[in-house]
C-alpha cells in the first residue's frame, strides 16, 4: 500500500515472507530467499529482525538469513514481539538466552 503523508515522507516498509522452521525448511520456496534477503539487506536503510518471546529457537533458514545481513551490522535492529505478554523477570531471561544464541 502507498501512502502519501508528510510524516512518512519516504518511508517504504517490506514485509518478507516469514522464516520457515522445523519441518518447514525442508519445503523448497523455488527461489533463493537467502539471496533475496542479502540483495534487500545491501540496498535498505533499516533491517528489523522479529523474534518472538515466547519461543527463542533461532531455525537454520533464520541463521541463514542472519549471515545473509552479514555487513550490514549498523541497520539491524532487535524486536522482541510479544514482550508485553511475559514479566519482567522472563524478560531478562528470555533477552539473556537470545543474546546468547545471536552470539554462538
Amino acid at each position: 500500500a502507498v501512502v502519501s503523508t508528510q510524516s512518512t515522507g519516504g518511508l517504504t516498509l517490506l514485509d518478507t515472507p516469514g522464516v520457515l522452521s522445523g519441518e518447514k525448511q525442508r519445503i523448497s520456496r523455488g527461489y533463493d530467499f537467502t539471496g533475496v534477503v542479502q540483495w534487500f539487506a545491501e540496498r535498505v536503510d533499516m533491517i528489523i529482525l522479529l523474534f518472538d518471546a515466547h519461543k527463542l529457537d533461532i531455525s537454520d533458514e533464520f541463521q541463514r538469513v542472519i549471515q545473509a545481513c552479514k555487513g550490514n551490522d549498523t541497520k539491524i535492529r532487535i524486536v522482541l514481539n510479544k514482550a508485553d505478554g511475559i514479566t519482567n523477570q522472563q524478560l531478562m531471561r528470555v533477552y539473556g538466552a537470545l543474546m546468547w544464541s545471536l552470539g554462538k
